[in-house]
C-alpha cells in the first residue's frame, strides 16, 4: 500500500433524495427501491418524526449512482454515475467508500440523512472531514467540494460555521471558517443560494418521483426542515390573490402558514387542528430563516475566490403562486409553468422566470463569486450531472479555471 498522502480530496454532496433510504429494522433499501417512488408501497415509513411521540424507522444509506430496477440484471436509472465516471476516468480521481477510507482514494461520495436540517448535514460533514485529516495525518489536507442543489446550502454552512449551529439565536455570527486551512474549492451545481418557490409548490402538491405512480405527498413532505431553510428568503412578488393583486406572504411567519393554509394545510386543513403540527412549524420556520440569514453573510475575498458555481438558465422556472381562502392555488399555477425552454418574449409572462426549472438563475449565481468561476450550462436541474457541458464544467472548476 502506498504511503503517499493525497493533497486534496474532493467530497461528493449530493442533493435531497440523491441518497437511499434505507430501514432500520430490516436494513432493506425504501427511498431509492422503484416500488416505493412509484407508491405501490406506502412511504410514510420513511417520515421524519416532528415530535418526541414519534419513532424514526429510516436511515441513510447510499449516494445513488442509479435507482436500481434489478442489479442482478444490471437494470436503472441513472442518477450520479455519469459524473462520477467523469472524475475517475478524466480528472483521474480514485473513488472510494466512506465507510472505508484509503490512502489511495481521493475522491468520496457522501451519504447524509436529506430529511434533516442542512445544519445537521454541516456537522455530519465536519465530523467525516475530522475522519479524513485523523486517517491522513495531514492537518493541511484540502477538501474540495462538488455539491448539488439542497446539498449545497449544507456544504455553505459548513464552509463558513463548521459544525457550529447558528439557528437557536438572533444574533446571526459573521462567518468564522473554522476549517479555513482545509477549504480548497467549493463547487455548487444548481444551488437554490437565495430559495426557491418550487419547494413550497412541492409542499403543496407533493412530488411523483419518477413521474408516474403514486405522489409522495404533502402530509409525508412538511416534516422535512431542510425544504424551509430553502425557502426564498425574499418572498415580495411572490404570492397573487385571486384578482391577480400582489400579496405579501412573510414565509418564515407560522401564523402566515396557518392563516393563509400554505403548503401542507391546503390540501389537508385537517393538520391545522394538531397542535404537534403547529408546535413543528412555531419551532422550524424561525430556526430556518437564521440558517438563511446565516447564508446571507458576506465572504472576504479570499473564501470568495474558492466558489464556483454551476448554473443553467434556460428553462422556464416558477416565478410566482396563486392563494385563495383555501390555501395555494397548486393546480392553477402549474398550468402556467412547464419544462419548457426559455424563449425571447418570456419576460413579459408573470408566472414564469428564467432558470433550471427548479430555481431561478438568480438564485442560482446568487452568492459572491468571481465572474470566470461562473459556468452557464443548458440543461434542466436533474439533468446537471449527466449533460456533457455541465460535467466538462465541473471538472474546470476543479482544476480551478
Amino acid at each position: 500500500m502506498s504511503s503517499l498522502k493525497p493533497k486534496e480530496i474532493i467530497l461528493f454532496v449530493p442533493g435531497t433524495s440523491g441518497v437511499e433510504l434505507r430501514d432500520v429494522e430490516t436494513g432493506a433499501v425504501s427511498w431509492g427501491r422503484v416500488s416505493y417512488l412509484l407508491g405501490v408501497r406506502d412511504y410514510h415509513r420513511q417520515m421524519l418524526p416532528f415530535h418526541g411521540g414519534m419513532t424514526d424507522w429510516t436511515t441513510c444509506g447510499e449516494v445513488f449512482d442509479r435507482i436500481w430496477v434489478s442489479r442482478r440484471l444490471g437494470l436503472g436509472i441513472p442518477f450520479y454515475e455519469h459524473t462520477f465516471r467523469v472524475l475517475r476516468e478524466k480528472a483521474g480521481r480514485t473513488q472510494g467508500h466512506w465507510s472505508a477510507i484509503t490512502r489511495e482514494a481521493d475522491f468520496y461520495p457522501w451519504p447524509y440523512d436529506w430529511r434533516k436540517s442542512l445544519v445537521e448535514t454541516a456537522q455530519q460533514l465536519d465530523a467525516f472531514v475530522e475522519r479524513l485529516l485523523e486517517f491522513h495525518q495531514d492537518p493541511d489536507l484540502k477538501i474540495t467540494l462538488i455539491c448539488h442543489s439542497h446539498g449545497c446550502l449544507g456544504a455553505r454552512h459548513w464552509w463558513a460555521y463548521g459544525a457550529r449551529d447558528v439557528r437557536d439565536s438572533d444574533d446571526i455570527p459573521a462567518p468564522d471558517f473554522p476549517r479555513r486551512r482545509n477549504l480548497g474549492r467549493l463547487i455548487l451545481v444548481g444551488a437554490p443560494n437565495t430559495g426557491t418557490l418550487k419547494v413550497v409548490f412541492d409542499m403543496t402538491r407533493g412530488i411523483t418521483v419518477l413521474g408516474v405512480g403514486r405522489r409522495y405527498a404533502a402530509d409525508f413532505l412538511f416534516s422535512m426542515p431542510p425544504l424551509y431553510e430553502s425557502m426564498p428568503f425574499d418572498s415580495a412578488g411572490r404570492f397573487i390573490g385571486p384578482g391577480d393583486e400582489p400579496v405579501e406572504v412573510r414565509l418564515f411567519d407560522p401564523g402566515e402558514w396557518f392563516r393563509r393554509r400554505l403548503g401542507v394545510f391546503t390540501r389537508h386543513p385537517r393538520l391545522l387542528e394538531d397542535e404537534r403540527v403547529r408546535a413543528f412549524f412555531e419551532r422550524t420556520l424561525p430556526r430556518a430563516r437564521r440558517f438563511q440569514e446565516a447564508l446571507r453573510q458576506p465572504w472576504p475575498d479570499e473564501m470568495v475566490d474558492r466558489v464556483h458555481v454551476v448554473a443553467s438558465g434556460t428553462y422556464q422556472t416558477l416565478r410566482r403562486l396563486r392563494l385563495t381562502p383555501c390555501g395555494i392555488d397548486d393546480t392553477g399555477s402549474r398550468r402556467h409553468v412547464s419544462r419548457q425552454r426559455w424563449r425571447a418574449g418570456m419576460e413579459s409572462n408573470p408566472w414564469i422566470e428564467r432558470g433550471d426549472w427548479f430555481a431561478p438563475y438568480e438564485s442560482l449565481v446568487g452568492i459572491a463569486h468571481r465572474p470566470g468561476h461562473r459556468h452557464d450550462v443548458d440543461c434542466i436541474h436533474r439533468h446537471l450531472f449527466s449533460d456533457p457541458k455541465s460535467q466538462a464544467a465541473i471538472l474546470r472548476a476543479i482544476s480551478g479555471g
